[in-house]
This record gives structure tokens, C-alpha cells and sequence, in this order.
């Protein structure tokens, strides 16, 4: 998890310079006290420091056990960003859809085939200094880590899919969530089991 740097060398850097200029005045007065005025020297000090960009995620929960799958329903999950720069996301869907764990049983093919994926949609918000951002009802059959591939590289791409922030930086502890929205089953009856899946969301500076 990223931190950033709080500049407190700068400032003491800063502060020997300043005492260093105010002994030196001094010592030049004593030697020159009746010419002071007509000789006196200005010094020009730059000071600077540098703030690498980065960004912080904090998600209060990562794991939600007991969706109810029988109907439609939606799931929202809240976390916060801390980005100090312009920033991107992407996310990737392990199973692109809630899987029946133990895997899809057909014995004898034909039409009345049980099925063991139920898909969802997933819809994004984040807040910035400047607004809000988001992708809306994303279908987790296209959240592929090769879809997200332009998004997670080195250098951030322009054909990444998702949203970005613009020039807008998250300011400390902004709000932003996850919402999964799935629809109850009509079509081949569900095997019964476990339906789940992983999503793992990358927040980056856009660079």
C-alpha cells in the first residue's frame, strides 16, 4: 500500500538555510557597522522538495457471503480512495459471472440442461475534487484481465475501457463504491451449489 512522503526534510532543510543566512548578517555588520546600509546584500534561497505521485485504496469489507441468488437483487460495496494526482481504475472479474463452485452437472444433454453461472452487471462511482465518475451496468462476461491489460500496464493507455478522473485528483478519503446487480434466473434451472465470484479492482495513477 502506497504512502506518501510528508515533506518534513524539506522543512528542516529550510529552516538551517534560513538560520545560516541570519549568523551571516550578523557577522558582517560587526565588521562593517558604518557602512552597512551602503553595502548591504540580498541572497536568494530556493528550497524545494518533491511529492511522488500516488494512490491509497481502504475497503472496509472485501468478502459478502449470503447474496440472495433465488432473486433479483443488488449488492453495494463502499471503500475510499486517496489519490494525490489523476487517476484511473480497472477491474477483472475472475469467473465473469456468479459460478456454481462445484462446476456445471449435466448427465443427459439435451434441452432441459441445468446451468451453474448467473450473471450480474456492475456499475462504479467514484468522487473527485471536481465530481463524480463512473462506469455504469459493465456485464462481468467482458471484465477480463486482458480487457483491464491497458489500464494495469507500466505506462497507463488511452484505450483502457473504464472511466478515469479527468483532470480531477481524489482528495483524501473520498467515497466511491461497487454495485453488482443480477437478475432472477428464467432460463435453464440453477444447479444447486454455491455461486461465486472474485473481483479485484486496481486503482492507478493515470501516467
Amino acid at each position: 500500500m502506497a504512502k506518501w512522503p510528508r515533506g518534513k526534510l524539506v522543512v528542516g532543510v529550510m529552516g538551517c538555510l534560513l538560520r545560516k543566512a541570519i549568523l551571516k548578517v550578523v557577522c558582517v555588520g560587526a565588521a562593517f557597522a558604518c557602512a552597512t546600509n551602503a553595502h548591504a546584500q540580498s541572497v536568494t534561497i530556493d528550497v524545494q522538495g518533491t511529492l511522488a505521485a500516488a494512490c491509497e485504496l481502504n475497503i472496509p469489507t472485501t468478502s459478502y457471503n449470503n447474496l440472495n441468488i433465488t432473486a433479483a437483487g443488488s449488492q453495494v460495496i463502499p471503500f475510499s480512495v486517496d489519490c494525490n494526482a489523476p487517476f484511473a481504475y480497472a477491474l477483472v472479474s475472475a469467473n465473469g459471472g456468479l459460478l456454481n463452485a462445484a462446476g456445471l452437472a449435466n448427465v443427459v444433454p439435451g434441452s432441459m440442461q441445468f446451468t451453474g453461472n448467473i450473471p450480474y452487471k456492475v456499475t462504479t462511482n467514484f468522487t473527485t475534487d471536481i465530481g463524480t465518475f463512473g462506469d455504469v451496468s459493465l456485464d462481468a462476461a467482458t471484465l477480463s484481465a486482458a480487457n483491464a491489460s491497458p489500464c494495469i500496464a507500466a505506462t497507463y493507455s488511452s484505450t483502457c475501457p473504464f472511466a478515469h478522473s479527468g483532470s480531477g485528483a481524489a482528495a483524501q478519503g473520498q467515497s466511491a463504491s461497487i454495485t453488482i446487480n443480477w437478475q432472477q434466473n428464467t432460463g435453464a434451472p440453477l444447479v444447486a451449489g454455491t455461486y461465486s465470484d472474485t473481483l479485484t479492482l486496481t486503482v492507478r495513477v493515470r501516467t
